[in-house]
C-alpha cells in the first residue's frame, strides 16, 4: 500500500523553476484567488442554511490536500526523511483542525464554544491567509503542485475568516476577541509542545 502511494505522490512530482516572490506567477494567481475567496465567501453567506457545514466541509478539503502535501514531502521531497518544519500545527493548520471539530458544537446564539472558533478563525485565518501571500517565499516549491498547494491553501484560509465575519459566526464585541484568548493560548501551548518535543529530530 504504502509502495502505491508512493508511486502516484511520485508520478505527481512535476519539476517547475521556484518562483520568485512577487512574479507573474504570484501576482496572477493572487489577482484570481483572492477575489474568487472573497465572492464565494459573500455568496454562501447569503445562501447557505449550514454555515458550520461549509465550515465542516473546508476541513476535509484542507485536510486531504494536508495529507497529499505531507505524503508528498515525506516520500518525494524527503526521500523518506521528515522535516518537521512542515509538521501541520502552524498557525496556518490550526483552522483545518477547528473546522473538523465545529459540528461537535450545536449551532445556537448562545453557543460560547462555536463563538469562540469562528473568532478565532475569523480573525486568524484571514490574518495568516493574507500574510502568507503578502511575503510567500515559504510558498515557493520547486514542484507545481506542492506550490499550488500553498496557494490554494491560504485562498481557502481567506474563504475561512471571511465567511466566518459575513455570517456572524464570529463575534465582533471586545468581549468576543477576549473570549477567544484561551483557545489562542492553548494553541501557543501546544506548539510551543510540538517544537520542543521535535527539536532533537531537527
Amino acid at each position: 500500500m504504502l509502495s502505491f502511494i508512493k508511486t502516484l505522490l511520485q508520478a505527481s512530482a512535476w519539476l517547475i523553476q521556484a518562483p520568485e516572490p512577487y512574479s507573474a506567477f504570484h501576482i496572477l494567481l493572487c489577482a484570481a484567488g483572492i477575489p474568487l475567496a472573497v465572492f464565494l465567501a459573500r455568496r454562501l453567506a447569503r445562501t447557505s442554511t449550514h454555515p458550520c457545514g461549509v465550515l465542516f466541509i473546508c476541513g476535509l478539503v484542507l485536510t486531504v490536500s494536508e495529507l497529499y502535501k505531507q505524503g508528498f514531502l515525506y516520500f518525494v521531497a524527503g526521500q523518506g526523511r521528515y522535516n518537521w518544519w512542515y509538521f501541520p500545527f502552524q498557525l496556518c493548520s490550526v483552522p483545518m483542525y477547528l473546522c473538523l471539530i465545529l459540528p461537535l458544537f450545536k449551532h445556537t446564539p448562545h453557543c460560547r464554544m462555536e463563538k469562540c472558533i469562528c473568532t478565532f478563525m475569523q480573525d486568524f485565518a484571514l490574518l495568516g491567509g493574507v500574510m502568507a501571500l503578502a511575503e510567500p517565499s515559504g510558498l515557493m516549491h520547486p514542484y507545481l503542485l506542492l506550490t499550488l498547494h500553498g496557494f490554494l491553501w491560504h485562498f481557502m484560509l481567506i474563504f475561512i475568516g471571511l465567511y466566518c465575519a459575513m455570517t456572524g459566526l464570529g463575534g465582533r464585541t471586545p468581549g468576543d476577541f477576549v473570549s477567544m484568548l484561551p483557545l489562542f493560548l492553548a494553541c501557543v501551548c501546544i506548539a510551543t509542545f510540538i517544537n520542543v518535543a521535535s527539536h532533537p529530530y531537527g
